[in-house]
């Protein structure tokens, strides 16, 4: 023993010499030699206990921390005493305790006498197995009785064997690559299906451990160890001996009645990785004797005198990465005929079984499943993951419904999300994971990150006292026990019970989703099996009434899935209205105070956990899943989205849920046969028929997600080959075809290991001339700048703002985010100046909040009684006197009420939009004059209304006038979001106002000039903004800012307006307005009241065009060469076109709408199929410069517009005609080309510098007319509508010509930038586009009478 403090890694080995170690003195790879020392669980802050359980792979870990030996008999004071849980915190510190404690005992590395490290045996290349990445199995892992002799583990009053319990050992672990024999001293061979050696000893003792004849290869595979702690997973199987046998393991006198059971587990690594095992536990018989050693009993295979028969168990395990329990349940189900016939040939039947399950792909997240067959045994079928977000559900999620209520059931489910700790008991160990696993299930998109073992075993029961939060799975044997730990939620299985501790107070989710739950369920759980099949007709074949079964099972689990996930959404859904984007958090006091009193504990808990953290930073991250799609279907509509958001109280009434939840139904799914495992000698060869097989299933698929998952599984199997270069061409195709399902991750790595000659390949290619995965993989987490502390400006400080800094924290303390608003305030404090000091600063950040606590004294009953839902309180006055009374004057976005003083009695003075004048006045009194404020209506019949306001007067006129100079400017502009930003002018006039009073405040001597600064509206009023030519007033029905509530104006790039089906109730089908605002984004608008829906980020490039292709694509051209494919539906681009090799300047269809034309600005042409999204031809418009703009497609033919001419080609790409400006001198830039228009067999041509119209005959090319346009600089779109040409400008105007006679009939001032985009709704409207310096989109009348 002089190697005992040497400190070994794992792939330590051992050769020859050293399996002959003494009896005493043997060192066991699984770890469990009786003269092996004694080491506790080493806990920091803890003290050893008597019970302490050996873990081997904590002494590995300190000795690969530790520089000099690691002492196994270390001094019990350097141990300190354990951490007491404190305040019933439930955090996860120490959840790595738990995972190591439960680890048990762990093979510890053999070791050579000589000391020396052997290199570990490598199979030669001939014969190296494919390894595929999807495998559905990982691991197969043997557990048992050692052959040789079964280790006791307890006794009990009794010399009988039958009365003590066994140590269970590994007896095998069977790789992708190799079969591992620990007990054999690390014996390797290759995973194959040739009979595996044997020899009897001459006791007849059985040899299934001892290795071989010393066969050439089997002599070079056995030569050296093999530890398992030189495998990846080796931690979580050395968790299986225990796990396996949770009540402990016994042999028993006679053959059970049950001889084969399934159990089933979760193991967690270290790193939180989690392993899922399908478990098969049989009983072999042997004959048995006590041997010599009073722990250990000898095991034989054929009876000898003073042996009697036993029954000794045996357990297979599957571990596999993702939990497909069923699926594994039936292989291992497979194994059952073989071993009952003759369970001597036992390893030879599971190295088979495991030769072709390690075939066996798993498909991605789609509508393909798979279908293979085991030799002897019915069809099994691996299905796959619902979304690309959640695990594959193959469990019966519904067994808690059978074994609990609707109400136990939202008991446990509450007690899940906060955080209790939990534990369920059985009778019958297998139904506790299945059960556990559901009510995760139950919880997406939450997830549990905490302790979790299903199945704990006996020797592990005081984990149960930890001090922490778990989710643990115990046998009903150990209730009493249980009962008294404290703090503890019990949910007994069988007796149908949920206890808890007297303690314990769980949250109850709002009521209103409650309510909707329970209908959902109750509709989900009458389509049990037997009952929905009462009515219907038996199936002629049992394996047809097997199909229908798992199809009506998938669909009700879909249900149950699709209730919990309603109940979810439903309770989250209105913290998409407190969500901060910009800082990344949720404004969680301003929600809670929205929210009825009865729920705001349950909210208030929420928050403070550690489970929705996760959550609420996808959230904040747009994160575009299963529950944002959900989430946005049941969210109530906004009748208008275009009014003042709250800087008072906004009333936030409760709504109720509206209408009911539509379950999502199961698609067809599509079966994928794999070709029998028996007719191919090894993997390579069956990797290559099944990409044969692959290869006519991608060629003749039509559907783009069907393809995809062909494309996937194809390329998992191409690189189970090692041909990453194809690998990686199938995974590039994705992009085209579903991005949901591209494995990024796994990219990334194959890229990092690309050799020379096969990233020569891809570049030659150039699959990869634009780093997609680099820029999915690129984005981290922006730093978040915190708001300045009040409490850190300190008033006689020399503290300083820039301008640039003032606009940060204006917009962190969310004061305001408009860049421009946000520059007029600054200008306002600083009285002109450059600098602003912190004084001013925190008396105007003061002076803010103090309005904001006025406004929260108006009585809920005003908002309730008073306010429409949309309405808010701007500022309320001093007690004053008018002709009502004594009181208030309350000023809202909308109104202007007085509340008498006493009686809290409301009545409305004038609606905003109904002020004729505002006026300030001079009232007389016996005490002299007051100053007063004068509010004239426009009707005649309402008096005048006088206020004696006194010292407010002034600031009460500054403020009101503004408020109803932007109702003004927001009714002739037919922008009513205008009001929006003169209420925030409003908000930031009274700050600016109250901070003045402060005579060390930079703007407290110049208040009017300040005041004047920020009375934006006012001004635009004097200027006449709000006279409108007539024209112009006739034809526009609305304007709105896509821009709203960003910091600067965007251009409105391009536009597309999709008319949905009015037929139908549901949100995906209403019209909608898709806007591409620069940057990548794309915002979508509801086509009837422009309320924003969405906004997707496709690319950090601009995008420059849209076009609608059926009835749910969208495409959308960008600055990088790509073409996004967005579902219109679910708002998600999941396909992308790369073909382009420059700016995707222009895309259009076809007359039949059966092909689309895409074009790029270096004059290539695409044509694609728009139903398979196949390229069909491509051709390239040569030119010096990158100058094509638009095409159109007219006659069968296309016309392209450079710059300098526009050709007219084929669709092939043959040149027919080629048409320039009718001049004989030389082209100057000012004469360029930018957009054309077909209509009554014409071509208009819009000059870009010049306001001209160019107008040739479609047919005979022949020059019809130069138009001039007067009044323009050049013409950037052109539109064609009833008859009329719509010919818009570079400054904003909008020109009609008849499309006849070619002559100008109206000109319509629409925005004050260029108009860069254009599209018709339904041919009842135009909308138009701007740039930045206007932003906005104007709807126009697509029906008028010309004069």
């Amino acid at each position: 023993m002089e190697n005992r403090n040497r400190g070994w890694s794992d792939g330590d080995v051992i050769d020859d010499e050293s399996l002959s170690l003494s009896k005493n003195h043997a060192v066991s790879s699984a770890g469990n030699s009786p003269s092996k020392p004694k080491l506790s669980l080493y806990i920091p802050g803890s003290a050893p206990s008597e019970d302490s359980t050996d873990v081997g792979v904590s002494r590995v870990r300190y000795w690969r921390a530790s520089s000099s030996p690691y002492d196994l008999e270390q001094p019990a004071q350097r141990l300190i005493k354990r951490p007491q849980q404190q305040g019933g915190g439930r955090t996860g510190k120490h959840q790595n305790l738990f995972r190591m404690k439960s680890m048990g005992r762990v093979p510890t590395p053999a070791v050579a006498a000589s000391g020396r490290k052997k290199s570990l045996p490598a199979f030669p290349t001939a014969i190296q197995p494919p390894k595929l990445k999807n495998s559905l199995v990982d691991t197969c892992v043997v557990v048992g009785m050692e052959d040789s002799g079964m280790k006791v583990k307890s006794h009990r009053n009794s010399s009988s064997i039958f009365s003590k319990s066994y140590d269970p050992q590994i007896l095998a672990v069977m790789t992708q690559e190799r079969v591992i024999f620990p007990l054999a001293g690390g014996h390797l061979e290759p995973l194959t299906a040739s009979p595996m050696p044997q020899s009897a000893n001459h006791d007849g003792s059985a040899g299934l451990f001892t290795r071989g004849p010393a066969t050439s290869t089997n002599r070079r595979l056995s030569m050296k160890a093999f530890t398992l702690s030189s495998l990846p997973d080796f931690e979580m199987i050395a968790n299986l001996p225990q796990l396996c046998f949770p009540s402990d393991a016994y042999v028993l006198r006679e053959e059970p009645q049950e001889r084969f059971k399934f159990l089933y587990l979760v193991l967690t690594s270290i790193e939180g990785t989690r392993s899922y095992a399908t478990c098969l536990t049989f009983y072999r018989p042997y004959y048995s004797a006590k041997s010599s050693d009073s722990d250990s009993i000898a095991l034989f295979r054929k009876h000898i005198q003073g042996t009697v028969q036993c029954w000794v168990p045996v357990t297979i395990c599957l571990l596999s990465a993702q939990p497909y329990f069923s699926t594994l349940k039936s292989c291992l189900s497979s194994l059952i005929p073989g071993l009952e016939a003759n369970v001597d040939l036992m390893f030879e039947q599971i190295k088979t079984l495991m030769l072709y399950l390690y075939w066996v792909p798993t498909p991605p997240s789609g509508n393909v499943c798979l279908s293979f067959v085991l030799p002897k045994w019915t069809e099994i079928r691996v299905v796959p993951p619902d979304h690309p977000h959640k695990p594959v559900v193959d469990i019966p999620i519904h067994l808690p419904f059978l074994c609990l209520t609707l109400d136990q059931i939202l008991q446990v489910l509450a007690a899940i999300m906060s955080q209790q700790s939990i534990v369920f008991l059985s009778n019958d160990y297998a139904l506790l994971t299945p059960c556990m696993e559901a009510f995760l299930t139950y919880i997406q998109p939450f997830k549990w990150p905490f302790v979790y073992v299903p199945v704990l075993c006996t020797s592990l029961l005081d984990f149960l006292e930890a001090p922490s939060c778990f989710l643990m799975g115990c046998h009903s044997s150990h209730k009493s026990r249980i009962q008294q730990v404290d703090g503890l939620v019990m949910v007994d299985i069988e007796s149908s019970q949920v206890t808890m501790a007297a303690n314990i107070t769980l949250p109850t989710f709002p009521q209103a989703a409650i309510n909707s739950f329970k209908q959902q369920m109750l509709s989900a759980t009458s389509k049990y099996y037997d009952l929905a099949m009462m009515s219907l007709p038996d199936e002629g074949t049992l394996e047809g009434d097997r199909q229908r079964r798992q199809h009506h099972q998938r669909q009700f689990h879909r249900d149950i899935q699709d209730s919990f996930l309603h109940l979810l959404a439903t309770s989250f859904r209105d913290l998409q209205d407190y969500y901060s984007f910009e800082q990344k958090r949720l404004k969680k006091e301003e929600f809670l105070a929205s929210r009825p009193e009865e729920e705001r504990d349950f909210y208030r808990e929420m928050f403070s956990l550690d489970i929705f953290k996760p959550f609420l930073e996808d959230r904040l991250n747009k994160k575009n899943d299963y529950y944002t799609h959900i989430e946005k279907r049941i969210r109530p509509v906004i009748q208008n989205s275009t009014v003042p958001t709250d800087q008072g109280r906004l009333r936030r009434s409760s709504v109720s849920i509206q209408g009911s939840h539509k379950r999502g139904q199961l698609e067809q799914t599509t079966v994928f046969e794999l070709p029998p495992f028996q007719d191919f000698p090894d993997g390579h060869a069956y990797f290559q028929n099944c990409v044969d097989r692959l290869n006519l299933k991608v060629e003749h698929s039509g559907v783009p997600s069907i393809r995809a998952s062909y494309l996937y599984l194809r390329g998992m199997l191409h690189l189970a080959c090692s041909k990453t270069v194809d690998a990686l061409n199938d995974f590039h195709r994705l992009f085209s075809t579903d991005m949901s399902i591209l494995p990024v991750e796994l990219i990334a790595e194959l890229l990092g290991k690309l050799t020379d000659n096969e990233a020569n390949q891809l570049r030659g290619k150039e699959l990869y001339k634009h780093p997609e995965i680099e820029e999915l993989m690129r984005k981290q987490p922006r730093h978040r700048p915190v708001p300045i502390s009040l409490d850190d400006l300190i008033p006689d400080s020399n503290a300083t703002f820039t301008l640039m800094e003032f606009i940060k924290q204006i917009q962190l303390h969310e004061i305001a985010i408009d860049v421009a608003v946000i520059e007029r305030l600054f200008k306002a404090l600083t009285a002109g100046q450059n600098i602003l000091d912190a004084v001013t600063f925190l008396h105007f950040v003061n002076a803010w909040k103090e309005a904001d606590e006025e406004v929260k004294l108006v009585p809920l009953s005003f908002y309730e009684d008073h306010l429409d839902n949309t309405e808010s309180v701007l500022k309320v006055s001093r007690l004053i006197k008018s002709a009502h009374g004594t009181g208030r004057l309350v000023m809202t976005d909308k109104r202007v009420f007085f509340l008498t003083g006493g009686s809290n009695q409301y009545c409305e003075v004038i609606r905003i939009a109904a002020i004729f004048n505002i006026e300030k006045s001079d009232y007389l009194s016996i005490l002299g004059t007051v100053p007063s404020l004068r509010i004239v209506s426009n009707d005649r019949n309402v008096p005048t209304f006088e206020a004696n306001l006194k010292s407010e007067r002034n600031s009460w006129y500054t403020l009101l006038t503004e408020l109803w100079s932007g109702k003004v400017i927001a009714a002739a502009q037919k922008d009513p979001q205008i009001v929006q930003q003169a209420a925030r002018n409003v908000l930031l006039l009274d700050a600016v106002i109250r901070s003045a009073e402060n005579v060390d405040a930079m703007h407290s001597k110049q208040l009017e000039a300040a005041a004047a600064m920020l009375c934006h509206f006012t001004r635009l009023k004097v200027e006449g903004m709000d006279q409108i030519p007539v024209d112009t007033s006739s034809e526009l029905v609305h304007k709105f800012n896509p821009s709203s509530n960003e910091p600067q104006c965007s251009t409105v790039e391009a536009m597309v307006y999709t008319a949905g089906n009015r037929s139908q109730s549901f949100e995906e089908d209403t019209p909608k307005l898709w806007c591409a605002m620069g940057a990548g984004r794309i915002k979508v608008f509801d086509g009837s009241n422009f309320g924003l829906e969405e906004e997707i980020t496709i690319s950090e490039e601009r995008i420059c065009c849209l076009l609608c292709v059926g009835n749910d694509q969208l495409w959308a051209g960008s600055f990088n060469a790509k073409i996004h494919i967005i579902d219109t539906l679910r708002f998600q681009a999941k396909i992308l076109l790369v073909d382009h090799q420059d700016i995707v300047s222009d895309m259009i269809l076809s007359e039949d709408k059966s092909v689309a034309f895409t074009a790029s600005m270096n004059g290539q042409v695409i044509t694609w199929n728009v139903e398979t999204l196949v390229k069909i031809r491509e051709f390239c418009l040569y030119s010096s410069k990158k100058t094509l703009n638009v095409i159109k497609h007219h006659d069968s033919k296309l016309w392209c517009c450079n710059k300098y001419d526009v050709k007219v080609v084929t669709e092939e790409g043959t040149v027919l005609k080629v048409l320039q400006y009718p001049t004989d001198q030389v082209l100057t830039s000012a004469i360029l080309f930018q957009t054309i228009l077909i209509i009554n067999n014409q071509l208009w041509c819009g000059c870009n510098r010049h306001g001209q119209l160019v107008c040739w005959d479609a047919e005979t090319f022949d020059l019809l007319e130069v138009i001039d346009v007067e009044n323009c600089n050049g013409i950037s779109k052109l539109e064609a509508v009833h008859g009329r040409v719509w010919a818009c400008s570079k400054r904003g105007k909008i020109h009609l010509f008849d499309a006849e006679t070619r002559k100008l009939k109206k000109v319509l001032d629409g925005h004050e930038d260029a108009i860069r985009s254009i599209c018709l709704a339904e041919e009842r409207y135009v909308m138009t586009g701007a740039g930045s310096s206007d932003g906005k989109v104007a709807i126009w009348r697509a029906k008028f009478v010309m004069t």
